[in-house]
C-alpha cells in the first residue's frame, strides 16, 4: 500500500494536471478520471480523506466553468454514486500516457477500421480450402490452409486463377480482425496491384492510404507489428523479393510477418528465392517459410458451398 506521503504527492501531480490546461490539455473525460483517482485515493484514514478534500477545495476555486461543474458533480453525487458515473474512454481511445507523452492516436483508425471491415465482409460465404505443400506433393496430402498460414512467418500461397486465393485473404484478414486486442499485430489486406511500387515501404504507402497521419505512421512503425496479406503477386511485376526489398524485420524497418497469394505458374527452378526472406532476418525453424499449394474445391466442399449460398442469399 502507498503511504501517506506517496498518496499526497501522488494528488498533488493530478491536481497539476487537472489545473494546468496549457500543459496537459482540457480533455473533459481526463478530467473526470482525474477526480475519480482522487476520490480512490480519499478513501481510508481519516487524514487521508481531509488531505484530498483540501485538494478538491482548492480545485473548486479555480475559474474554469467546466472544472467547476465537476467537481460539483463530484460534491453532489457523493463519492460512491460518482464513480459509477463515470464517462469512461472508449475503447481502444489514448492512454492517459499517451495523451501525456502526445503520441499519435493510432488505436482510433484502427479501431474504425476493424468496424468497417468486418461490416463490409458481413456474412459471406466461406468453404475453408485444403492446401498441400509443393507443387510436387500428392493430392491426397492435404491439409487445413489456414492453420498453416497462422503458423508461419513468412508464406506463400499458390493457386490456379479460381483457386479461392483472394477469397482466403479476405477470409484470414476479417478472422485476424476478429481476434484482434489492443496493441497486437495489426493485419493488413494489400492489393499489391494497387500500391505504386510495393516494392518499396509497402507498410508506409497501404496506412496512408488508410487515412494515417505521418506521426502515426511514425508511431507504428517504431511501436507496432503487422501481419501483411499481399493479393495478387505477379511475377512480371516484381522482379524481386519483396520481403527483402521492404527491410521487414531489419534495424530500423518495420515488424512484420507476410503472406503472399499469387498463380502458380512456372516461376523456374529457384522461384522461392523470390519469397523467403533474407539470412539477415535471424530466424529458424519450419515454421518460419511456409509453401501452401491450394487444392481445387472436392464435390462435397462445392455442395457445401451452394447450400451456405442458397441460405444467405435465398429471397
Amino acid at each position: 500500500m502507498w503511504d501517506m506521503e506517496t498518496r499526497q504527492g501522488a494528488a498533488e501531480f493530478l491536481g497539476e494536471m487537472y489545473r494546468n490546461d496549457d500543459e496537459w490539455g482540457d480533455q473533459a473525460n481526463i478530467k473526470q478520471w482525474i477526480l475519480n483517482i482522487l476520490i480512490q485515493l480519499s478513501s481510508g484514514a481519516e487524514e487521508k480523506n481531509r488531505f484530498v478534500d483540501n485538494l478538491l477545495e482548492r480545485l473548486q476555486k479555480e475559474e474554469d466553468a467546466k472544472e467547476n461543474a465537476l467537481y460539483r458533480l463530484y460534491r453532489e453525487k457523493g463519492q460512491c454514486a460518482y464513480l459509477f458515473k463515470v464517462v469512461h474512454l472508449a475503447l481502444g481511445s489514448p492512454s492517459l500516457l499517451d495523451r501525456v507523452q502526445e503520441r499519435p492516436d493510432v488505436e482510433g483508425n484502427l479501431r474504425q477500421l476493424r468496424r468497417r471491415l468486418l461490416k463490409e465482409r458481413g456474412n459471406a460465404v466461406y468453404i475453408p480450402p485444403q492446401a498441400k505443400a509443393n507443387l510436387q506433393a500428392r493430392d491426397d496430402a492435404r491439409f487445413p490452409l489456414m492453420e498453416k498460414v497462422e503458423e508461419s512467418c513468412q508464406a506463400i500461397l499458390l493457386g490456379d486463377s479460381v483457386a479461392g486465393k483472394s477469397t482466403f485473404d479476405r477470409e484470414l484478414e476479417s478472422y485476424l480482425w476478429q481476434e484482434y486486442k489492443k496493441g497486437g499485430t495489426i493485419p493488413l489486406h494489400i492489393n499489391l496491384s494497387a500500391i505504386d511500387k510495393p516494392e518499396d515501404d509497402t507498410i508506409t504507402k497501404k496506412l496512408r492510404g488508410i487515412n494515417f497521419t505521418e506521426p502515426q505512421v511514425s508511431e507504428s512503425k517504431q511501436s507496432r507489428e503487422f501481419i501483411l496479406i499481399c493479393d495478387g503477386y505477379n511475377k512480371n511485376q516484381f522482379a524481386g523479393n519483396l520481403y527483402t526489398s521492404n527491410r521487414l524485420n531489419k534495424p530500423g524497418g518495420w515488424k512484420a510477418k507476410m503472406a503472399i497469394s499469387c498463380r502458380s505458374e512456372n516461376f523456374g527452378v529457384y522461384y522461392r528465392d523470390r519469397f523467403k526472406p533474407g539470412d539477415g532476418n535471424l530466424r529458424s525453424g519450419a515454421s518460419w517459410f511456409q509453401e501452401a499449394i491450394i487444392a481445387p474445391f472436392s464435390v462435397h466442399q462445392v455442395r457445401d458451398y451452394i447450400d451456405q449460398y442458397v441460405k444467405v442469399y435465398q429471397p
